[in-house]
């Protein structure tokens, strides 16, 4: 893996995966377009390293809420005073209550995301993901379009936090956004954009934690990796903050304007990949 690659899988990815058009598809394209070997364990070791940059961009960008939900577990456990009094259940609790809910699901994805690596390396892997990016481009246009949205975080059930934790289980499958899914599922249960923006933020850093080990276990299962550590710090780094920017970028875009730009983002990379399939074919 030469250092032009490294770069452009950390860019493309972290991009791909901080707004609704699918990381993993993105970084398969990429893979592809530069000849690489997905089986490749420097790679395999690599992609772990872009996930925690990911990680670390979500951690910071979503601190306030993340430091809310962890002061309000330490005062559920009983290891600190409650910070302040309120009648009834405080917001924070019922948040913290709907995220732990919601994790729920992302534990079975994590186990299909294991039986889905030789998906990944096989010959129809863009074949699959030309599909799925259009499938998760048309989910994202008529949801956006299609539905009222009337309500925010502080009149959100139960059963929208498990259905957008559903929702998110499905991008386990390369080409389905999982950024694209969840805020398509918020918009058709009737929560505004920048609600729905706001808790698939915080389920994502649950499930890239769980992507960041499961992948550390992938490279590991195939051999000894030779990336170099400056590599891997370069890769850490440029996925933080390409994820930063693309988070900042769709807040701003689910405040002031439509999202189905990014549909036809998706539709365009299905037809890109979906060229490279037949090319390659």
């Amino acid at each position: 893996m030469t250092l032009l690659q490294a770069i452009v899988l950390a860019l493309l990815t972290a991009l791909g995966a901080c707004l609704p058009v699918s990381g993993a598809a993105h970084w398969k394209i990429a893979e592809k377009l530069m000849g690489m070997n997905a089986a490749d364990p420097d790679l395999q070791f690599y992609k772990a390293m872009v996930y925690l940059g990911i990680l670390l961009a979500l951690l910071v960008f979503y601190r306030r809420q993340v430091l809310s939900l962890v002061r309000e577990a330490l005062v559920l456990t009983g290891l600190s005073r409650p910070y302040r009094r309120s009648r009834g259940v405080p917001p924070e609790r019922r948040e913290l209550i709907f995220f732990l809910f919601a994790l729920v699901p992302l534990f079975f994805a994590l186990i299909v995301r294991q039986t889905l690596f030789k998906l990944d390396q096989s010959d129809n892997a863009l074949a699959v993901i030309a599909v799925l990016l259009a499938l998760s481009g048309t989910v994202l246009f008529f949801a956006d379009r299609g539905f009222r949205r009337t309500r925010d975080l502080s009149q959100m059930t139960l059963q929208d936090a498990v259905m957008l934790s559903v929702g998110q289980t499905f991008s386990v499958f390369p080409g389905l956004s999982r950024c694209g899914l969840t805020l398509s599922v918020g918009l058709m249960m009737g929560l505004d954009r920048s609600s729905a923006l706001e808790f698939s933020g915080l389920l994502a850093i649950a499930a890239y934690l769980g992507a960041f080990v499961v992948q550390l276990l992938q490279a590991g299962s195939l051999g000894a990796h030779s990336v170099s550590a400056w590599v891997c710090v370069m890769g850490v780094a440029l996925s933080c903050l390409a994820s930063l920017g693309a988070l900042r970028f769709l807040t701003a875009m689910a405040r002031r304007h439509r999202l189905t730009v990014f549909s036809y983002w998706s539709w365009g990379a299905g037809i890109f990949a979906l060229v490279l399939f037949l090319m390659s074919a």
